[in-house]
């Protein structure tokens, strides 16, 4: 069931795993992908000549997330266009494409489904849920919907919540693709065009259901978290990063928070800068 009300039936959601798991299944890292992201967080898929994984500078051997230690596991979240249930799913109740029928989806919804796959893994408890960006608010949400199931949850580049000028840049962009003359009404898959997924984004407000209060919120996480922000980055600049952090030491939390200096805006958490590998390295060992 979706936040939404309505039911995927059916639901596949496809995923990349990295690395072994224990015997115990103690060693296993959710990566949390942003928007724009998918399944292919690292590695090549034939060879060197092609595109690695988004977060291949992070994740690998010897490396920050090191699959010579952890079981790493990266889904492709449902409601996108990557091999997971989507808008170009076919709908069985009508045995046609989803296309523009498909349902609002939510960062909740993500994190509900992600909890399905580790289950189909037979992962009872994440020792890291780990994301960036959108990424970073599925990882907060994991601290607070699954508190028996998660050990450390790092929070990358991301905010409690969007800004109205967030969101109006998002809606900016939702109108440049509606009103292009390919739009056919949202039926891309019938005339073979692009696919549009924003406004899971501008729904996130995990404050919502408690009159505004973060603090309130955050009150059933018992996960440590580690909050990390770039001084350039405009889309989610350090003083969001800071909104979650006063909340979760508010809430008595354990909480860790880091600002790197870097010139790379809000992509910064794709590059592997020393300080920060070190520190999510160190985070995750301790």
């Amino acid at each position: 069931m979706l936040e939404c009300g309505k039911t995927l039936k059916n639901l596949e959601i496809t995923y990349e795993t990295y690395g072994h798991l224990n015997s115990n299944a103690s060693n296993a890292i959710l990566i949390c992908h942003a928007l724009s992201g998918n399944h292919h967080a690292a590695g090549f898929y034939k060879d060197e000549n092609e595109r690695p994984g988004w977060w291949d500078a992070l994740i690998g051997p010897n490396k920050a997330i090191d699959t010579d230690k952890y079981f790493v596991v990266c889904p492709n979240n449902i409601g996108g266009c990557h091999g997971s249930t989507g808008p170009s799913s076919i709908n069985p109740e009508t045995q046609k494409i989803y296309g523009p029928d498909f349902p609002i989806i939510t960062v909740k919804d993500w994190v509900n489904s992600q909890s399905l796959l580790a289950d189909h893994l037979k992962i009872k408890c994440w020792h890291a849920v780990i994301g960036g960006s959108l990424g970073g608010m599925q990882a907060l949400e994991w601290a607070r919907l699954f508190p028996n199931r998660i050990t450390k949850s790092v929070v990358i580049a991301a905010a409690p919540k969007l800004s109205a000028q967030n969101i109006a840049f998002n809606e900016v962009a939702r109108q440049a693709i509606i009103t292009d003359p390919d739009y056919q009404e949202g039926k891309y898959l019938d005339f073979d065009k692009s696919l549009l997924m924003t406004k899971l984004l501008d729904y996130y407000d995990p404050a919502e259901s408690f009159d505004g209060n973060l603090v309130k919120a955050f009150e059933t996480i018992t996960a440590k978290v580690m909050v990390i922000s770039f001084s350039s980055d405009w889309r989610f600049s350090p003083q969001r990063s800071r909104e979650i952090v006063n909340a979760l030491l508010a809430a008595k939390k354990e909480t860790s928070y880091l600002e790197i200096e870097s010139s790379h805006g809000h992509d910064s958490f794709l590059f592997a800068e020393e300080r920060y590998v070190n520190a999510l390295s160190a985070f995750l060992g301790n």
